[in-house]
């Protein structure tokens, strides 16, 4: 195949190169794919970039032959999402790269980022729970309003544990088809604030059981639901979320 004219004298986007290494990670998960090895495959690269090739393309050109008999090349039987992983930022034209300077694909990021929002709504209506819990109203109809917004406060919490397990299992799915990005925590843990309750690390994170509802409050329960957040992970208590229903009014 030939060189195209309208990109003889062009070097390759960096979306491209990008592209190629997350390609040829999938396709040799053994190789090392730095910089260096990068740049001794930046003029093949190059070459079958001006010739009209794409990423997977050039990926699917490099060598799969043992010596003795001939198979296809791995990356053959790879398909890549449309940008499932990004260029470093600022990275210019024709500038190479390794496996560990790529970026993770938006996508992955919005993910970690639900986990996290679906974890502190979890911990911010189960401390609103804890807090009512404690309270020893001293009137009738101050027990009776407990009552309802401990109920509230509860289903909330319940809700947003189960948010949480599916929200972490669509991250993990997600985080399987990037092998390149990272895999040692699936959301990074913020620092801890002041003052706030050290519960470890990991991915064991349990929002607490509460009590059976009492009777004579609104129909419903959250007793059984909170169960579904086991493999949240622990951070230290958030402030309470600005876009948050009150229910503590």
């Amino acid at each position: 195949m030939g060189i195209w004219n309208s990109r003889a004298d062009k070097e390759p986007p960096a979306a491209f190169f990008a592209e190629v290494v997350a390609y040829l990670d999938r396709s040799y998960p053994r190789a090392a794919l730095d910089r260096d090895v990068m740049e001794s495959l930046k003029p093949f690269l190059a070459r079958e970039w001006r010739s009209g090739q794409s990423a997977h393309d050039a990926a699917k050109a490099t060598c799969a032959c043992d010596g003795l008999s001939i198979v296809p090349s791995p990356a053959t039987a790879i398909e890549l999402g449309r940008r499932a992983v990004r260029p470093p930022k600022g990275a210019a034209r024709g500038s190479v790269f390794g496996l560990a300077d790529v970026r993770e694909p938006a996508t992955l990021v919005k993910a970690r980022v639900d986990v996290e929002v679906a974890r502190r709504h979890a911990e911010h209506y189960t401390a609103i729970a804890d807090k009512l819990e404690s309270a020893s109203p001293k009137t009738e109809r101050a027990r009776s309003s407990r009552e309802v917004k401990l109920f509230q406060a509860r289903q909330e919490a319940a809700k947003w544990a189960l948010e949480v397990t599916e929200r972490i299992s669509k991250l993990r799915d997600l985080t399987a088809l990037a092998t390149w990005t990272q895999r040692d925590e699936l959301v990074p843990k913020p620092a801890p604030r002041r003052r706030a309750k050290s519960k470890g690390a990991g991915l064991d994170y349990t929002p607490r059981a509460f009590p059976a509802r009492p009777a004579g409050s609104p129909d419903g329960g959250g007793s059984s639901a909170t169960g579904g957040a086991s493999e949240a992970t622990a951070v230290a208590k958030p402030s309470k979320p600005s876009c948050l229903p009150n229910v503590m009014d």
